[in-house]
């Protein structure tokens, strides 16, 4: 029987190990690691059925895995990838310099180079420690304590040859999830644990195709000998082919050696009957031995090019779509209420809620999920007087929460509790927090620069430890109207003005679009005044609004949880907003537009007070704040809280 017989041949335990090396389910392999095999990341081709059959036992053969383990850091072995890719490149970039032939594989990963190395670098900064220590690890097979979404990016890659596209991973996931759902982490996982596989694949192909290189070149140094020595017919050929050690020489050795010997007599020179000697001690021909390398470099082109363009792909998609498409826990909330209409944050922050209530009870994230959803449609029977309570969101993130912990045993982290007990002390914590903060960051600086301050003003910067420093904790139809007031006399400016400048013209245009018509708006000819109208957004002719601003402002006012709820007796709103001011920030100014007092006292956020809106001490321990005149507004709560 001949070698390459042999080879195909293998015993059904080593098939199986390959096979799972190789995508395929786990059939009892347990000594063995993913890294053992240093053969590209390439399995069958499957069709839709088949591969439908493929993940189903796949996911059948995760049914035990571990959580809050440390298990094997993918990191190390992408710095070995690093390291490969990093070598390889430079010992075929040398030989391109010498004119060396390359074959087009080589030339993709010479091309590409960049590109690797840059996905390198993205993917640990993409991939903490903390979120991949979350994951849930395999506890055995050849994938033992890696991620079991490691496994799944795995087969997905061996069983398209690195030819990713996004309806191939949607259809491999919802698959996998008709067996055994995945958490909402994991989901979120899949595409940088594609991009890690295909890496590895990547770094098996350059080790091949430096060896092959290697290979080639230890043929033209043994030809180029043999010429040197008298030609190949010469008195040492024999001598000099004797020192060979055959059982080390690749096919792409044997092949650059006999395009070598081209054009000699294969009947009569030494050096073709030992290079035929060498093919009948291996089981085959020059013929077969040919046809088998221009296979695999054809292979080998195929498969970098799938991944260069599949890694391409993944840094261009946008997986917000994608993930929420295949999340059961999306799915479920999207059945009820307005989940599937708020905007991509809000959505994010519903999951991610589902997500930290699992992981800290006995319940799965649909569970949860399902749960939430049910106490809405039973508050929207129960209690139609109370919209915010027929919302998930209300049980999620929001003053139904903590009844929702308790009933699910939820315990929540220790930062978790410290910033709950922070909130509950309210200001009074927050001043405190303050203060101590202040008081540790000043402390260092003063130990530092006592032995060099003066007394005076060492006193000074101990006076200012005391100040509450807030910025150094919290960082062509008919559509547009022409509304202009009458100017009124106004006895204490001694002018003639709007009535109660910005405050007045907000008010008075407030009532006009209640329908008043006492307002000192003057009317035009043919215009009319919309009705129904329910949100006002405000900004001066100064200020710039970018695209979708709008869009993304009302639909945070007008979430169930955001809606302002006014109490008469208190005068004030008590759920919801009523106002949401964002942050401002300057433009960068044109050439020469700006003055030079701007560019020497401006700070880095210029000198208006818009764009330190974000946290504003007075506002945090009064509940007041000065409205900027910039932002969105609901008039009816607007116009409650004013009278």
């Amino acid at each position: 029987m001949s070698i390459r017989t042999q080879i195909l041949g293998l015993p059904t335990s080593l098939v199986s190990v390959f096979s799972r090396l190789r995508g395929a389910p786990k059939e009892g392999v347990h000594s063995r690691s993913c890294w053992a095999d240093e053969n590209p990341i390439r399995a069958d081709l499957f069709g839709l059925e088949l591969m439908r059959t493929h993940v189903h036992s796949l996911a059948v053969s995760h049914a035990r895995i571990g959580f809050g383990t440390r298990g094997r850091p993918l990191i190390a072995r992408l710095n070995d990838n690093a390291r490969v890719l990093q070598g390889a490149n430079i010992v075929l970039s040398h030989a391109s310099e010498q004119g060396k032939q390359l074959t087009p594989a080589a030339e993709w990963l010479i091309d590409n180079y960049y590109l690797m190395d840059m996905q390198i670098q993205t993917i640990k900064v993409e991939l903490p420690v903390g979120y991949y220590r979350d994951l849930p690890k395999l506890v055995d097979g050849v994938f033992a304590d890696l991620p079991r979404v490691f496994e799944i990016a795995w087969a997905l890659v061996a069983h398209t040859d690195s030819h990713i596209s996004t309806e191939t991973i949607r259809e491999f996931l919802e698959t996998y999830q008709q067996t055994q759902p995945l958490l909402i982490r994991e989901l979120w996982a899949v595409p940088i644990n594609i991009r890690i596989v295909l890496i590895e694949n990547l770094r098996r192909i350059s080790q091949k195709i430096s060896a092959d290189l290697k290979a080639r070149e230890r043929a033209d140094t043994l030809v180029d000998a043999l010429t040197e020595n008298g030609g190949v017919n010469g008195p040492q050929t024999m001598q000099l082919l004797a020192g060979v050690e055959i059982h080390t020489l690749s096919r792409a050795f044997l092949v650059q050696f006999a395009h070598r010997l081209r054009g000699h007599d294969p009947q009569k020179d030494p050096a073709f009957l030992w290079l035929d000697g060498v093919l009948q001690e291996k089981g085959t021909d020059l013929e077969t031995l040919v046809h088998e390398e221009m296979q695999e470099q054809g292979a080998l082109n195929a498969t970098i090019r799938n991944i260069i363009n599949s890694i391409r792909l993944m840094t261009t998609t946008d997986w917000n779509d994608l993930v929420e498409d295949v999340s059961f826990v999306s799915r479920i909330l999207a059945a009820h209420g307005e989940f599937a209409g708020m905007d991509l944050t809000t959505r994010h922050l519903y999951c991610r809620a589902v997500e930290k209530l699992a992981k800290g009870s006995r319940f799965s994230e649909c569970d949860i999920a399902s749960l939430a959803v049910s106490k809405a449609q039973n508050a929207r029977v129960e209690q139609p007087a109370e919209p915010r309570r027929a919302d998930p969101g209300y049980y999620l993130i929001a003053e139904g929460r903590p009844a929702l912990e308790q009933e699910l045993g939820f315990r929540a982290p220790l930062r978790v509790q410290v910033g709950k007990i922070s909130r509950q002390l309210g200001i009074t914590g927050y001043s405190i927090a303050v203060t101590l903060l202040t008081l540790l960051l000043l402390a260092g600086f003063l130990s530092l620069m006592n032995d060099y301050l003066p007394g005076r003003a060492f006193l000074l910067l101990l006076v200012l430890g005391f100040i509450p420093a807030s910025d150094a904790v919290v960082s062509g139809m008919n559509r547009f109207l022409l509304l202009h007031r009458r100017r009124k006399w106004s006895e204490g400016e001694g002018k003639w003005i709007g009535w109660e400048r910005k405050r007045g013209k907000l008010h008075e245009l407030n009532r006009l679009l209640r329908g008043a018509r006492d307002t000192s708006f003057m009317p035009l000819p043919g215009q009319r005044i919309p009705e129904g109208v329910r949100y006002v957004v405000t900004l001066d002719s100064d200020t710039r609004l970018p695209y979708e601003v709008v869009r993304r402002l009302v639909g945070k006012l007008a979430h169930p949880l955001n809606r302002a709820s006014f109490d008469p007796e208190r005068g004030s709103v008590v759920e919801g907003y009523g106002i949401l001011q964002p942050r401002v920030t300057p433009s960068l100014p044109k050439a020469r537009s700006s003055t030079l007092f701007q560019r020497v006292f401006s700070s880095p956020n210029g000198i208006e007070p818009y764009t330190a809106a974000v946290s504003d001490l007075y506002q945090d321990m009064f509940s007041e704040g000065s409205f900027a005149g910039k932002g969105i507004y609901d008039i009816d709560a607007f116009e409650a809280a004013l009278d």
